[in-house]
């Protein structure tokens, strides 16, 4: 979790250094516009963790005591494909 954290917060102090250095090509908008799609984007994390919490606990299933201790690699892989369908369908709802 630390390294993508380090990594946008690299991003927005080269933005930000980028405006003082050279404010005809880094502008107020690109920055505004930067921090915006940084907020859309830790949403849609959190609405996804959210929409697979929901899943699990609507279903009624341990994840983890599952596939720590029951589940084949292709029961594994059937499930977390699912899951990953599912991502995929939030993040379209919240991107649309």
């Amino acid at each position: 979790m630390i390294k993508p954290l380090l990594t946008v917060l690299a991003s927005l102090i080269l933005l930000l250094v980028g405006t003082f250095v050279a404010p005809s090509v880094v502008t107020n908008v690109m920055v505004i516009s930067f921090a915006f799609g940084l907020l859309k984007a830790f949403t849609v994390i959190a609405a996804a963790r959210f929409a697979l919490a929901y899943l699990d606990s609507r279903i009624d299933f341990d994840v983890n005591g599952w596939v720590k201790f029951k589940a084949n690699n292709d029961n594994k892989a059937m499930y977390f494909s699912y899951r990953f369908a599912a991502v995929f369908v939030v993040f379209g709802f919240i991107m649309a």
